[in-house]
């Protein structure tokens, strides 16, 4: 949902009112890597891109290029950790000021078995 939010305000800075590239794209793929099949979700926007000066800092805690009635900066951060908690890792492509493409990648099969659960309730 963060990263549904991030695309949309990249998108309303971008382009204030309506236009025809004001879209979000999120697409879907399976893939296999290391013999596990891996599910790709990617979301894409034509917004404002990510300055590379922020690469480093944009899953910080607190991290926001945002005013402070706009974001908290936790959004990316607490995505990123429950894409850790699932064994996936999270990624993005982007070009300051043209799109940008971030793709959570997470395995199909975790290591995770539902009885090993159930025993722990």
């Amino acid at each position: 949902m963060n990263l549904l939010t991030n695309a949309r305000d990249a998108l309303n800075n971008k382009y204030p009112s309506y236009h025809e590239n004001k879209i979000i794209s999120i697409a879907c793929s399976l893939f296999h890597r290391d013999g596990r099949r891996w599910i790709r979700i990617t979301i894409e926007d034509n917004g404002s891109g990510i300055d590379n000066n922020n690469y480093e800092k944009i899953f910080e805690p607190f991290f926001t290029t945002k005013s402070r009635d706009q974001g908290t900066g936790l959004g990316l951060s607490i995505s990123y950790g429950i894409v850790k908690d699932h064994h996936g890792e999270i990624t993005f492509d982007t070009k300051l000021g043209e799109y940008t493409h971030f793709h959570l990648d997470l395995p199909v099969d975790n290591g995770w078995n539902i009885e090993d659960s159930k025993e722990k309730e």
